[in-house]
């Protein structure tokens, strides 16, 4: 084939720079913060992180979800259907621009951050474990990007589900920062619809991805009962983790014992609204997979009809 080489005939160097792409894009919600720390945590949280790369404070760790998965989701998805030889390796090399964009940015950062900790600061430890927090999701998010590329249809069903999931926090915190100035001189009510639909991105992925899926052979419901359930338990279980994280502050909050026994009730409430999001994406899926299956039975006949040459 000439000319430009296309998406199919993908070289290592090609997949590096899409991973490294992939990463500085998870990255623009931070970036578009100014590197400043997220509002609501700043007057709880005394370590300065101002010009670091990520985040690394406890309760940003929602948003920390957001900003490592995405990248892997989006360079899957763009490694999808490929040549089995070329997506390997370039799958590979892919993972390979992840880690080295997400390992230099924790670097700098804990470079930027630790300095202005003192030796006794009990926040030393949260930045430690936020940095090897980043380090467990990376490998999540190089997980979600070899499933996509190159596992089953079932299987990335499941992987779109988890990504949207996790990158919605990030997307509503990059809109949230957003609101004081690019979003300046908009009604309130503009920014609140806003928010709205940013929420509904991971229903209306996941609802896409099961309209992809399909529904036969039968083994493929599977898939849909999994990415529901991801889908609606794993929404509940971040909105959960955010206030837990965000009231385990100092300056006169509960104590750990009180606020480790609200979890319980604030999951079953973050359930309970959640359901009607896991009843959208079922919805769109099946609606999705009617369309779906109708275009495809309409390509048979249309491919039947062409005559041979």
């Amino acid at each position: 084939m000439t000319g430009s080489p296309s998406l199919r005939e993908l070289t290592p160097l090609q997949g590096f720079l899409l991973g490294a792409g992939a990463a500085v894009v998870g990255l623009l919600p931070w970036l578009l913060t100014g590197l400043q720390a997220p509002r609501l945590s700043a007057p709880q949280m005394p370590p300065d992180i101002t010009g670091a790369l990520l985040p690394l404070i406890p309760n940003a760790l929602v948003l920390l979800v957001g900003i490592v998965m995405l990248p892997g989701a989006i360079a899957g998805i763009l490694l999808r259907g490929r040549t089995a030889g070329s997506n390997g390796r370039a799958a590979w090399a892919a993972t390979g621009g992840l880690v080295l964009v997400f390992g230099g940015a924790v670097a700098q950062s804990l470079a930027v951050i630790v300095p202005r900790l003192r030796p006794d600061s009990p926040f030393l430890l949260d930045v430690t474990v936020s940095a090897v927090a980043v380090g467990i999701l990376l490998v999540l998010s190089a997980v979600v990007c070899h499933v996509l590329a190159r596992g089953s249809v079932p299987a990335a069903t499941v992987a779109v589900a988890g990504a949207a999931v996790a990158a919605g926090p990030g997307l509503r915190e990059a809109l949230v920062q957003l609101s004081p100035t690019a979003l300046q001189g908009l009604p309130p009510e503009v920014t609140t619809t806003l928010l709205q639909v940013v929420a509904y991105v991971p229903v209306v992925l996941t609802g896409f991805a099961l309209a992809w899926c399909g529904w036969t052979p039968a083994r493929r419901l599977g898939a849909w009962v999994v990415a529901l359930l991801l889908l609606w338990g794993g929404r509940a279980a971040l909105e959960t983790l955010q206030i837990w994280l965000f009231w385990e502050q100092p300056l006169g909050m509960p104590s750990t014992a009180q606020n480790s026994a609200l979890v319980p009730g604030e999951l079953t409430q973050a359930l309970i609204a959640g359901l009607p999001s896991a009843v959208t994406a079922l919805v769109v899926g099946v609606v999705g997979g009617l369309v779906v299956a109708r275009l495809r039975r309409r390509d048979r006949e249309q491919a039947d009809t062409v005559p041979a040459a």
